[in-house]
């Protein structure tokens, strides 16, 4: 049968005494006080009848009574397991019997001497005193039991740790005085077995870097944070020793082990990508080759040099592409490539393709930390290869020399790509953005692909400017 609750605004108080009187006048003064319900039993047998119907928060006994006096009273409900506050108000007794009831575990022992109505006011003062630090008492208790049990339910594994240090200060040990059951798994030992250890004792692997981890955390304040693989769980986990306090410091044990696994995967699914994607590369770069080489065995059984010259850009279109394919193949990074670098080799092979031997024209390059993804590069490639084989072609007619220069360089989040040559210039009667010939066709349409402009400029020769928005990825 449960205990009948009493209103929790009240406090519910059992007074036993063998005098009639004096449970009257104590139950009329301290209810007329107010807070108080007061249940009266005669004889210690009908207190422990009312004790198992109800519950109170203090008890208040005489000491002297028949059948059992109140010391043998509040032992008896102690031994089982009751520890409702218990004060003994006698009219009887001498020292000796005071040592023993408070030896005994009496919370207070107040004795009717005098003015009763003083002695009551003193009793009313002791009830609320025993029963507030037994309320207190409580509370302390279940909030240690509930953090004891989100402490035990913690995955994580958690130790807390006293510092020990010796006269000149210098921490010497760090003795476990706490540790949760995430971390008897880790460690493999139970609670009993845990505390007073040191660390390095448990986990003796890691025994060179426990001490001076441990001395940074506690001695300078700095948190330690560090992997540890697990050699017999199987486990990894990232451990992290830090100190609330100069006197002690934690070590938390968080499991990773999945995410290590993850990241495992990931890496092992990008080497994978990255194999993969170079096989494209090298592929479509093969690819290129043999169209480039079908076109030169082409060119070579025609006579006709028009269709001849045609073949040839068409042959320098495709070994652009290619180039590009191939710089990304024997890249590092297979996003992007260097973009100076790439333009040193393919101007060169079209230099080489139009018969420009050394001395005639020369081509300066400035492109520096230019990286660009394929998405920019191979429209800009076919942007150069078109301005260069027309400059080459019609630029510098009759043996004539000169130079040309390509600058690409940086404006905060746009590009600017110039091409200059020296030669006899554009012509005056010619507008380059609306012309019937395919590669300055090409060119424009390029342009439109990257997003950005293109001037021209006839100064001492011909000059082009593109200006185009930066892919997320170029830099």
């Amino acid at each position: 049968m449960p205990l009948q609750e009493a209103d929790a605004s009240l406090i519910a108080l059992l007074y036993v005494d063998d005098e009639p009187d004096i449970l009257t006048i104590g139950k009329r003064f301290l209810e007329k006080k107010g807070g108080f319900t007061v249940h009266t039993s005669e004889n210690v047998n009908d207190a422990i009848t009312l004790l198992s119907e109800r519950r109170f928060d203090a008890i208040i006994s005489d000491y002297q009574m028949p059948v059992c006096d109140g010391i043998r009273f509040m032992q008896y409900l102690r031994e089982r397991g009751d520890e409702t506050p218990f004060i003994i108000f006698t009219g009887k007794g001498d020292e000796e019997v005071v040592i023993r009831a408070l030896n005994s575990g009496v919370d207070f022992y107040l004795q009717k001497e005098g003015d009763l109505r003083k002695q009551f006011a003193e009793l009313e003062n002791a009830i609320r005193y025993a029963v507030a630090q037994k309320r207190s008492e409580k509370a302390l208790r279940e909030s240690e039991n509930r953090y004891r049990s989100l402490f035990d339910s913690m995955h994580d594994g958690y130790v807390h740790h006293q510092v020990i240090r010796n006269q000149g200060a210098k921490t010497i040990r760090y003795p476990i005085i706490e540790a949760n059951k995430a971390f008897e798994e880790i460690s493999g030992l139970s609670r009993d077995q845990i505390l007073g250890k040191e660390m390095k004792e448990i986990l003796s692997e890691l025994e060179a870097a426990w001490d001076e981890r441990f001395e940074r955390a506690a001695f300078m304040h700095e948190t330690q944070v560090f992997d540890y693989p697990h050699p017999d769980l199987e486990r990894h986990f990232e451990v992290s020793i830090y100190s609330p306090g100069s006197t002690e410091c934690s070590t938390l044990f968080h499991d990773i082990t999945e995410k290590k696994k993850r990241e495992e995967e990931t890496k092992r699914s990008l080497r994978d990508k990255e194999i993969l994607l170079k096989e494209i590369h090298h592929r479509v770069k093969n690819n290129m080759q043999v169209v480039s080489s079908l076109l030169m065995l082409q060119k070579e059984n025609i006579l006709d040099t028009t269709v001849r010259d045609l073949l040839s850009e068409s042959q320098n279109r495709v070994y652009s592409i290619a180039l590009v394919h191939e710089k990304l193949y024997h890249s590092g990074n297979l996003s992007r490539i260097n973009y100076g670098e790439y333009l040193h080799n393919m101007t060169d092979y079209v230099l080489a393709s139009q018969g420009m031997g050394e001395g005639t024209v020369s081509i300066e390059i400035s492109a520096p930390d230019i990286f660009l993804t394929i998405e920019t590069a191979v429209p800009l490639s076919l942007i150069t290869n078109e301005l260069l084989t027309n400059a080459l072609k019609h630029a510098f007619l009759d043996g004539r020399t000169g130079s040309i220069a390509i600058t690409l360089e940086r404006r905060d989040q746009v590009v600017s790509y110039r091409f200059a040559d020296d030669g006899i210039g554009f012509p005056e009667n010619l507008d380059f953005t609306n012309t019937k010939t395919l590669g300055l066709q090409l060119v424009n349409n390029l342009v439109n692909q990257l997003l950005g402009t293109i001037t021209m400029k006839r100064d001492s020769g011909t000059v082009f400017e593109i200006l185009f928005p930066l892919d997320e990825e170029d830099t």
